[in-house]
Formats: C-alpha cells, structure tokens, sequence
C-alpha cells in the first residue's frame, strides 16, 4: 500500500503544465538545468520532471509592473521634491532572471531599487522647470538608464514602460524636518570626528611617550655596553703593556700614525731620522 502511494505521488510528482504566458527554470538540486518558453520560443504545454529532484520556478511573460516607494529627492537648482515613480517590465530570458535575483519578487525588489536610483539621479541632472516641462524626455533617458543598467547587470528583462505618478515640490513643514535631520546628522558627524581627533592624540602621546622610554632605555644600554667594551679593552691592553713595553709603544705609535696619516689632505715634511718615524725604522722592538 504505501509503496503505491510512492509511486502514484512520483508520478504525479513528475508532470506538471506550463501555460503560455509562463517562463520557467527547472532547478535539479540547486542548478538550473532546463530554460523553458523565453520570449521567442513556445515551450508551453505538458511537461515532465524528475520527481522530488527538479523544481520549476515561474515567471510571468505578460507585463509587470513595479511602483516604487515616493522619493525625496533634489533638483538639478536646488528644489526638494517629492517623486514617485513606476516601471513596467517583461521577462526576456527566465534563465538570467533566476540567475540574477532567483524568483519574480526579488527581481520586482531589484528593479524597484534600479528605479529609485536612477529617478533620483534624473531629478538631480535637471531643474525644476524642465522636469515639468519637458518630462518626456527625462523619462525617455530614465528608461534608457533603467535598461541599461538592467542589462548590464543580466537581469534578463526588458523595460517597457516608465513613468510618474507625482512629481511634486516638497511642502515646508516636510523641508523643516528635512533640514533638522540634516543638522543633527552634521552635528552628530562632528561629534564623531572631534571624538576620533581626541582619541587619536591620545594615542599619538602614549605613542609618543613609550618611544622615549623604548629609545632611552636603549640608549642606556647601549651605552652601558660601550662601557664594559671599552674597559675591557683596556683591560686588554693593560695586560699586554705590561708584557711587552715594547709592543705597547708599536701600537701607539701605530694610532698615532693612523691620527695623523688617515686624513689624505693632510701633509706632513718631517725628517726621516725624526722620533715620529721610529716605529717604521724599527718595528715593534725598538
């Protein structure tokens, strides 16, 4: 009994119709695997699936339309309006559609999106007057824009229609709240950079302070160490001196030549029998 109950749900599960104004995506865990009834093509009609495999997801071929929410927005001279905008689309490709947002809504959503940026962007490019005046063309350029950025974005449909139900300039009581939200927000933005600024003095003096530390610190120990260097050096050469008198007088008289010869400017006119040149006529001996 249950094992027919299985094979009745399968196979029901396996057939299902696509209408004429239907696109679909058949997706086989996840992937897509099949594009059905594009524009140009006429796959509608009873079809088969694997059955708790495949899903379809359906888009409508008709024309769709998307309102978005009312936009404040600013003229190209500086006059707040209210703008609220529509657009009706059609699903070209149901394959880059599903690719793209995954379903009719969200590419609805997506497009809603598109529009109040792109309305947004035309408000600011022209003045008021000319909004009015000459809306056929603003919209002509808005739809050219949605288009194209529908397109490069591979949304797989194609903008029909786009207009708009208000274009109004914005009352004065919504300006004032407009124009407070705006000053608490610089106020608020001034309060954070001067909050960083302090913050980062005081960072800048911790970092300040533990440098001296670190560098007077070493040089203490450098210094210390220079010490023990240089007294165990003479250390050294007390011991050595003691030894040999005569070795001591050689090396002095080698840092006294090293003194006065190292400097190649310098110009010397001694006598070759002179004290200073004993150590060369003699060696470490004399």
């Amino acid at each position: 009994m249950l094992a027919a109950m299985l094979l009745t749900y399968a196979a029901l599960d396996s057939l299902y119709i696509l209408h004429a104004n239907q696109a679909a995506v058949v997706v086989r865990l996840g992937q897509p695997v099949a594009s059905l009834n594009a524009a140009g093509a006429a796959d509608s009609g009873l079809k088969l699936k694997w059955p708790l495999v495949d899903r379809v997801i359906r888009f409508d071929r008709r024309t769709t339309g998307v309102e978005a929410d009312p936009i404040e927005a600013i003229t190209a001279d500086g006059r707040p309006v209210l703008v609220d905008a529509f657009l009706h689309y059609r699903v070209l490709q149901p394959l880059k559609v599903y690719q793209a947002a995954g379903d009719a809504k969200a590419t609805s959503e997506r497009l809603g999106q598109l529009l109040n940026a792109v309305v947004r962007e035309t408000v600011a490019r022209r003045p008021y007057a000319a909004l009015i005046g000459d809306s056929d063309a603003s919209l002509q350029q808005a739809r050219a824009t949605v288009n194209a950025e529908a397109e490069a974005g591979g949304l797989g449909v194609e903008i029909v229609d786009l207009g708009l139900n208000h274009l109004d300039p914005t009352p004065p009581e919504v300006q004032a709240v407009i124009h407070r939200m705006q000053a608490a927000e610089t106020a608020e933005a001034a309060a954070i950079r001067a909050a960083g600024e302090q913050q980062k003095q005081q960072l800048m003096a911790l970092a300040d302070k533990d440098a001296g530390v670190i560098r007077a610190t070493a040089i203490g120990q450098s210094e210390a160490i220079w010490g023990q260097g240089d007294a165990g050096r003479a250390d050294i050469f007390a011991k050595v001196y003691g030894k040999d008198p005569g070795f001591a007088h050689f090396y002095q008289a080698m840092r006294a030549y090293e003194g006065a010869l190292g400097d190649k400017q310098t110009t010397l006119i001694l006598s070759s029998s002179s004290a200073f040149f004993q150590a060369f006529q003699k060696g470490p001996r004399y």
